[in-house]
């Protein structure tokens, strides 16, 4: 703390509360810490957020003492405040740890989607939902099979049915994408269903003969074999959404490449 004052690498309102009045301030606002550096993480340690971090800085946003909320949201918005900073070299070091912490938020996102996918290689249960045109669906993430008509088994929205994806190392003779091509990872990958309707038990594979479907499951496939997002976009015959399209109203466009 001594040192942090000695350097003024502290936010103005520390150095107006801890030097003395007389004290020249000449790097005020040009901050280094943007939280006391006891309050701050060891985040090369496994369990960093034993020791405080996004995690725990979190709590304190929503702390019950009124002045721990606010000390939180003054060093959030100082941080914030950088991005605006006329330095250059500050935005620049403000654009740096948001990208750092897109990517990592990225990687997260897949991991858990990948994770959640992964599961129904071994079967899970799911609840059947209608869409407004009356299909009856089993969404998955991302992801969303269709129980088409003709393929008799009568289910009804908020009926149960357990679900089970099948990806051999060789095309698949019941594959879900009727017309995938010999070299799509989609050719291996199958969808079967299980469970009761009015007829009694029924066990089936879920089929479909849409082109774009085809660029779909490429990517689910892609998933489940671990590729990361970057690696399946540059992959051909793929589908992917972008949630943030600058310059354009809509918030999600859909690729197909």
């Amino acid at each position: 703390m001594w040192m942090s004052l000695t350097f003024q690498t502290l936010r103005g309102f520390h150095l107006d509360e801890f030097l003395p009045a007389i004290s020249k301030r000449f790097w005020s606002g040009n901050h280094l810490n943007v939280a006391l550096p006891l309050w701050q993480s060891f985040t090369a340690l496994p369990n960093s957020e034993a020791v405080g971090g996004r995690l725990a800085f979190q709590e304190y946003l929503r702390d019950n003492n009124p002045l721990v909320r606010q000390w939180a949201k003054d060093t959030r918005d100082a941080f914030n405040d950088i991005r605006n900073s006329p330095d250059p070299a500050l935005r620049k070091y403000y654009e740096s740890l948001h990208q750092e912490r897109r990517k990592a938020s990225q990687a997260t996102w897949e991991q858990k989607k990948s994770d959640n996918l992964k599961k129904y290689l071994s079967g899970q249960k799911v609840v059947v939902k209608e869409t407004y045109r009356g299909v009856m669906t089993i969404p998955m993430a991302s992801f969303q099979f269709a129980i088409l008509r003709k393929l008799g088994v009568d289910v009804k929205n908020g009926d149960e049915v357990f679900v089970q994806f099948h990806l051999p190392d060789t095309p698949h003779p019941h594959a879900y994408t009727s017309r995938a091509h010999k070299d799509d990872p989609a050719s291996r990958f199958a969808v079967s269903i299980e469970g009761s309707d009015t007829s009694g038990h029924f066990y089936k594979w879920l089929t479909t003969d849409g082109d774009l479907t085809v660029m779909r499951i490429n990517s689910l496939v892609d998933v489940l074999e671990g590729y990361s997002l970057e690696e399946s976009r540059s992959f051909k015959r793929r589908w992917h959404v972008n949630r943030m399209v600058p310059g354009e109203r809509s918030s999600r466009k859909t690729i197909y490449t």
